[in-house]
């Protein structure tokens, strides 16, 4: 459940979007008021002196009609003459200080109302997110957390500097500092979002070692998949202190989002392939994520192993350290029917003309660039065939190109979008995880040997490379439920089945994870080495059993 932020957070939030907020009308109209009923009264006073002494103001004495409203700007002190005042004089001298002073307040508030907001966040808040960035790394994740009604405070060293920025941020709500407060310790969660994925890991090891913070963990972004993988084989450095460091991926959210799920491979079964061919174009991170994700995810009954392809790279080009891990075990894990999955380059020509591809993902890098040669390549695969397989583009911008895609001759997918909707409430949202914490606590119970057993233990304290592992389970269950639908097996032959899916689908997630089979001999954590990475037939009993048990469960 996520803290709502208390009176403090919720005022500093009001005050920095009221600082920013343009000059209202009514203010306007107020100021008017007051100085044409200051002059006005000061004009009559001046008047009535005149009257009252029977004189008529001649040419020279005109200044002092025009003089009069000055005298009452600031405050009157002759209160002994307070009782010899006109009506006239007295409303004058009320209102006429009040034209200076809500002129002076107007000016100045917006300094006070931003002095007001940082110190309240020095300490003050609670309930609130701390976001950490750099040069306008976070703005974007700090914009759209605003946005969603969520209390930020931005703590930026450029922000000083870049007063448009400032002014952006400020009218969205967002508390912004240049430095870190003197406490912290009120957040409810703590984000660092800069650039560089080296740099959030020290700033997330410095804040969580030279900080006293309330929170359990440290939300920090981690685009490298090779970078990740390697944390997740940290465990010292991803949990310490009782503080977990909690690495996030916008890219691989959205291709896990896009891609671990049943219809790539009903897209594959409509085709009538043989299996899942992921064809991707480019060498990003996101299609890093997509190998990944699709050797991790497109096991099936149904279908024999997944097959990825790069394409347009030369035959030397070196493929990710993850991929190449998996491949270099392929044959000893998985056999070598079609059971086994691929990865291979294939030229641009070759990737064109292939018949088996069942989608192309493409990432050039930019949303131009990768605009440009997602429509391309649909022109050329229309030309090459009937039914040609369709693209999708992996694009860093939320802009509305829907319509862009949406050809009756070229065929697209909807694009994938890194991003898009990431607020920090959804960001540190633990729902997606209950069905994989569901998936441990069976786990744990049947196989946990009383927490002796490495991957057992309570799910908040497991090493994060078991965490990854039961979520992909838990994405993978669509496709178990897809299988158990439409592949016209029943009872045991059914589970069996699923059971040897499961396990190939374990394996590889394992050798993405840095994990190689240990042969004859025992399991090593240490090294890394699983006696049970080989192939299904070559398996003991006992360990099926536990892939029965876990599609049983």
């Amino acid at each position: 459940m996520t803290p709502t932020p208390n009176l403090a957070a919720r005022f500093a939030r009001w005050l920095v979007r009221s600082a920013r907020s343009p000059l209202r009308a009514w203010r306007m109209v107020l100021l008017g008021l007051l100085i044409l009923v200051t002059a006005t009264c000061a004009i009559w006073a001046v008047a009535e002196r005149y009257r009252t002494a029977g004189t008529v103001p001649g040419l020279a004495q005109a200044t002092d009609f025009v003089y009069a409203p000055f005298l009452y700007l600031a405050p009157q002190f002759s209160l002994a003459d307070a009782a010899k005042l006109t009506l006239p004089e007295i409303i004058a001298r009320t209102t006429g200080p009040l034209i200076a002073f809500l002129g002076a307040f107007w000016l100045l508030r917006q300094r006070l109302l931003l002095w007001l907001a940082r110190w309240l966040a020095a300490g003050r808040m609670h309930g609130h997110a701390v976001v950490f960035g750099q040069g306008g790394s976070a703005d974007a994740l700090a914009l759209a957390s605003a946005s969603a009604g969520e209390a930020i405070v931005l703590i930026d060293p450029g922000l000083p500097d870049d007063q448009d920025r400032e002014q952006q941020l400020h009218t969205a709500g967002i508390v912004c500092l240049p430095a870190v407060p003197a406490s912290v310790a009120g957040a409810s969660a703590v984000v660092v979002w800069h650039a560089s994925d080296a740099d959030n890991i020290a700033a997330a090891a410095a804040l969580r070692s030279g900080h006293s913070l309330s929170v359990g963990e440290i939300d920090v972004r981690v685009q490298s998949p090779a970078l990740q993988n390697a944390l997740l084989q940290s465990p010292d450095l991803m949990l310490d202190k009782a503080i977990r460091l909690r690495p996030h991926s916008l890219s691989g959210a959205a291709i896990r989002a896009a891609l671990a799920n049943p219809a790539m491979l009903e897209r594959a079964v409509e085709r009538g392939q043989p299996r899942v061919t992921l064809c991707l174009w480019g060498m990003s991170e996101a299609l890093v994520w997509a190998a990944e994700t699709a050797l991790r995810q497109f096991w099936s009954v149904r279908l024999g192993a997944p097959r990825i392809v790069w394409a347009g790279l030369s035959a030397e080009t070196a493929l990710p350290d993850t991929v190449a891990q998996l491949s270099r075990h392929a044959r000893a894990v998985f056999g070598a029917g079609d059971q086994c999955p691929e990865v291979s380059i294939l030229s641009a020509d070759a990737a064109c003309a292939a018949v088996e591809i069942t989608c192309h993902l493409v990432d050039a890098g930019d949303a131009d660039a990768t605009l440009a040669q997602a429509f391309a390549l649909a022109a050329r695969l229309r030309q090459a065939h009937a039914d040609p397989a369709p693209v999708q583009p992996v694009l860093a911008t939320s802009c509305a190109i829907g319509p862009l895609l949406a050809s009756e001759k070229l065929v697209f997918l909807p694009p994938i979008i890194p991003g898009a909707g990431v607020t920090v409430n959804t960001l540190r949202s633990r729902d997606a995880d209950q069905r994989a914490a569901e998936i441990h606590l069976a786990y744990d119970r049947q196989f946990g040997g009383g927490g002796t057993a490495p991957a057992s233990g309570r799910w908040q304290d497991l090493p994060e490379t078991y965490i990854a592992a039961n979520r992909a389970a838990a994405d993978h269950l669509a496709i178990k439920q897809w299988d158990a639908a439409t592949s016209g097996l029943e009872g045991e032959a059914l589970i069996e089945a699923l059971a040897e899916a499961e396990h190939n689908r374990w394996s590889a997630e394992r050798l993405l994870a840095g994990w190689a089979p240990s042969g004859e001999e025992p399991r090593d954590n240490a090294r890394r080495l699983h006696p049970d990475l080989r192939p299904w037939a070559a398996l003991s009993e006992e360990a099926r059993e536990k892939d029965r048990g876990a599609v049983r469960s």
